[in-house]
Order: structure tokens, then C-alpha cells, then sequence
């Protein structure tokens, strides 16, 4: 009977631990079941997923046309520029190779001759003392600064105005220059109307050897500074120098020149 009774125990024991386990595997394919049941279909995310990452991806290659194209915009403009700055710079070297051949020849054509003025050796200025054509406050040109324009003008003109230099050549200037004795009004219509006494004499009187008298009126101008532009030694105005008369000549594009030199002494 004991016996009996054990063996009835161990199959009872068998018996609820397989029901447990039957009802445990229940459970857990239901839970299984219902977490299935709640995730999308895998095959309908991926198609989601996949379109979003396109877009995406679209949208930045867009992007990255627009960019390249702006980056090979201004490639281009910086090409463009450096080739104009390269022209540019070809025009300076030019010019300023014609200014500099210009003044050698201005002082060795003026170095042989007997006449009594300063060349600027920088810009080619000649400066003559105004005591050479005029008497102290007159715009009356005397007979010794007639003398000296009659020597002075041919050469002078036979340089500024021959075939070679003639097209480079924008404006031949006449300055008139004062002291600093007065007021400045006064001495700026004293010094317009010398400047404009030189410059008629040249443009009327009859000048031997002055074979470019009939195009010199597309280039001559006469300017009055009064002291605007007075000459210093040692930090005080010299009048005596002040007072002067100055031919001047500016070379077509002068502007690119000065603009060209300041690009280049910013970047050397």
C-alpha cells in the first residue's frame, strides 16, 4: 500500500509538472503571438525606411550641385580677375617703361642745351622760375621768356608728341605757381592767367621749327595753383622756387598706374 502510494505521488508529480510546462509554453506563444501582432510588417518598413534615406540622400546631392556650381562660378571670377590683373599689369610695366624712356630723353635732349630749368626725374615735370617769362606780378611774357620758349617748345613737343610716344600721351599740362605772398584768390588768378599767357603763345605765335602746333590742341591745358603746391627747403616755403612755371604730361590710363602700384606694394 505504501508503495502504491509513492508511485501515485511521483505521477502526480510528473502529471502537474507537464501541465505547467504545457501552460507555460501557452503563455508565452500568446505573448509572442501579440508582440508579432503589434510590430508593422518588416517588408513595409523597409520600403518606408528606404524612401526617407532617399529623399535625404537626394536632397543632399541637390545640395552638392548647388555648391559646385557657386564654387565653379567663382572660379571663373577668379580667373577672369587674375587675367585682368595680369593685363592690367602689363599695361603698368608698358607705361611705365614709356614715362621712364620719356624723361631720358626729355634730360638728354635738355642737358645739351643752354636753357636753365629742372627736370623731375620721377614724373618728368619741367619746372622753369617764373622770373624767366615774367616780371613780378605780371602774366606779360618778357622778351628773354619768349626767347626761351622759341628753344624750348620745338625740342620739348619733338619728345612728348613724335610717333612713338604720341599714343600714350593723354594730356600735356601748363601749371602756373605762386608764392604764398597774398591771398590765395589773388595768386590762383595770377597763376591761371601765366599759365594761359604760356599756353597762347604757343598755340598763336609763330615758333620756328614747331612742327606740332596743329594737333598740340588735343593735348594742351593751362592750370592755375596758386600756392597750393609750394616748394620747401629745410621745412620753410621758398618763395623764390615757388615761384614757377611747370610743362607737365600724364599718360592715358595714369589712374590704373596709380591704382596698380597700390595693389602691388599691398600684396609685396
Amino acid at each position: 500500500m505504501q508503495e502504491y502510494h509513492t508511485s501515485w505521488n511521483y505521477v502526480n508529480i510528473i502529471a502537474a509538472a507537464f501541465l505547467l510546462l504545457l501552460v507555460l509554453s501557452l503563455v508565452f506563444f500568446a505573448a509572442f503571438q501579440t508582440v508579432q501582432g503589434q510590430q508593422p510588417d518588416p517588408s513595409n518598413a523597409g520600403d518606408k525606411i528606404n524612401t526617407s534615406d532617399l529623399n535625404e540622400i537626394n536632397k543632399e546631392r541637390e545640395r552638392l550641385k548647388a555648391l559646385e556650381s557657386q564654387l565653379l562660378e567663382k572660379e571663373q571670377k577668379l580667373a577672369d580677375l587674375e587675367k585682368q590683373l595680369n593685363q592690367q599689369e602689363e599695361t603698368l610695366k608698358s607705361l611705365v617703361d614709356v614715362r621712364t624712356e620719356i624723361i631720358r630723353e626729355l634730360v638728354e635732349k635738355f642737358s645739351q642745351s643752354n636753357l636753365i630749368l629742372d627736370i623731375d626725374s620721377q614724373t618728368g615735370a619741367i619746372r622753369f622760375s617764373d622770373g624767366i617769362f615774367f616780371d613780378s606780378g605780371m602774366d606779360r611774357i618778357k622778351k628773354n621768356g619768349a626767347d626761351y620758349l622759341k628753344q624750348f617748345i620745338p625740342a620739348y613737343f619733338s619728345i612728348i608728341l613724335n610717333d612713338k610716344n604720341r599714343d600714350y600721351i593723354a594730356e600735356i599740362i601748363i601749371e602756373g605757381h605762386t608764392d604764398d605772398v597774398g591771398s590765395y584768390i589773388y595768386n590762383l588768378d595770377l597763376s591761371q592767367r601765366r599759365a594761359f599767357a604760356v599756353a597762347r603763345y604757343i598755340l598763336e605765335e609763330d615758333i620756328p621749327g614747331f612742327e606740332y602746333k596743329d594737333i598740340i590742341h588735343a593735348y594742351l591745358t593751362a592750370n592755375g595753383r596758386s600756392y597750393s603746391q609750394p616748394i620747401m627747403t629745410g621745412g620753410i616755403i621758398d618763395r623764390e622756387k615757388s615761384r614757377r612755371v611747370e610743362f607737365k604730361f600724364r599718360l592715358k590710363d595714369e589712374e590704373t598706374i596709380k591704382e596698380m602700384q597700390q595693389i602691388f606694394e599691398r600684396t609685396n
